[in-house]
């Protein structure tokens, strides 16, 4: 069970310091709040908002480890009154928004909690646009315009992976398909990220998340479109990851290991944010629809093989990543350097209990052609450094199936 007084009393000053964000040279509203216990200061963040009525967005399981109630007493300390929905599930759809628009279209609320991973959070944002806005969840979901702002919303994360806190997109599937908006008013009003609440996150969610991180760092800073912010944010989310996911997954309650992870997350989908995924995130869609797959083992299984299909056009990036992390030394050529880079990625997801080939999973053979075609045609990347037309997506998928980890 979630224990928040006995996970402050064994966590270090230096672990406690509350960090506040604002983008540098902009004027912002909105920002970003990190530290060891910072969930304490949610009632106060709240009544900045004027909030008197409140609804909380999370799951069954945070609300079967305690989480729900500590922050619901919290909010309540402040006299806040407080509506708690609790059925998302992990890969959310477009019915669990429904009945979300539901309870805001037929109540005013004044202020939208997400409290949760990335599907609470994309749930919290989409219901803030509905109880201000006339379209429905499926339109907006297949690219219709925001006309109003939604209501305020804090996105409060209790795993490390998503990064859905810092950035303008929502995930949902509508009937079979997995969809993903972005707009600017998905983004948070504040982002409260307190590592604590990640303390409880099952071995299994703590490897999911942590290579969802991963991903999102990496396609982000290897990206056609990469930037030297995307970059910055993702050369050290990754040498977290590398670091801390390991640590984390084997004891959870590293109070350490989950700081650093949950700055790899938000710093991860920073360097994701205005550049956008590659195809491990592609073939993650595909893993998710036809297999169940949680999300982040469909980014972190593909990584290495996206990124070693694409090895030619990353190399810089790659072998300075590599070099950073202790991975690679200055002697080694570029290539050789990215190379150790990618297999470091792939054994670490090993150590998290991901299967090195696709065959050891529950996966028909005879389906890789459909997911082929689908990679293609359904969750193109234009972004990706490297083309990938229909006989490469195969090549690729074959690769996968054995194991094999090598640049054709």
């Amino acid at each position: 069970m979630f224990q928040l007084d006995k996970y402050m009393e064994n966590l270090s000053e230096n672990l406690k310091r509350r960090i506040e964000y604002q983008m540098v040279g902009t004027k912002c509203k909105g920002k970003f709040v990190f530290g060891g216990g910072v969930i304490k200061e949610l009632g106060q963040e709240a009544k900045k908002f004027d909030a008197q009525n409140v609804l909380l967005v999370s799951d069954d399981n945070i609300e079967d480890i305690g989480i729900v109630s500590t922050v619901e007493n919290i909010l309540k300390d402040e006299n806040m009154n407080v509506d708690i929905f609790t059925e998302v599930e992990s890969e959310p759809h477009a019915t669990t928004a429904n009945k979300l628009a539901e309870i805001v279209n037929n109540k005013a609320f004044d202020l939208i909690i997400g409290l949760g991973g990335g599907s609470v959070m994309d749930m919290a944002k989409i219901s803030s646009v509905i109880a201000t806005n006339t379209g429905t969840v499926e339109e907006y979901l297949k690219g219709k315009e925001i006309e109003v702002e939604g209501l305020p919303k804090i996105l409060v994360p209790t795993t490390s992976g998503t990064g859905s806190e810092v950035s303008p997109y929502v995930v949902c599937s509508v009937g079979e398909q997995k969809f993903y908006a972005s707009k600017p008013q998905f983004f948070a009003d504040v982002a409260l990220v307190d590592p604590l609440l990640t303390v409880t996150m099952p071995a299994s969610i703590t490897s999911c998340t942590g290579l969802d991180a991963l991903s999102h760092a990496v396609e982000g800073m290897t990206s056609k479109i990469s930037t030297p912010i995307s970059e910055a944010f993702g050369v050290k989310s990754v040498k977290f990851v590398l670091a801390n996911l390991e640590k984390a997954y084997k004891d959870g309650e590293d109070l350490e290991a989950r700081y650093y992870m949950s700055w790899a997350s938000s710093l991860g989908m920073l360097a994701y944010v205005n550049v956008g995924g590659l195809y491990a995130h592609s073939f993650s869609y595909v893993m998710t629809s036809h297999n169940n797959w949680p999300h982040g083992l469909g980014c972190g299984y593909s990584l290495p093989y996206t990124l070693m299909y694409n090895l030619d056009h990353i190399k810089d990036i790659l072998s300075e990543v590599s070099i950073s992390a202790g991975i690679a030394s200055a002697e080694d050529n570029k290539e050789t350097a990215a190379k150790k880079a990618i297999e470091a990625m792939q054994e670490l997801a090993e150590k998290v209990g991901v299967n090195k080939c696709l065959s050891e999973f529950e996966v028909e053979k005879d389906d890789l052609d459909i997911y082929a075609k689908e990679l293609v045609e359904n969750y193109y990347r234009a972004n990706n450094p490297r083309d990938l037309d229909l006989e490469s997506a195969k090549a690729l998928l074959e690769d996968m199936w054995n194991g094999e980890l090598r640049y054709r």
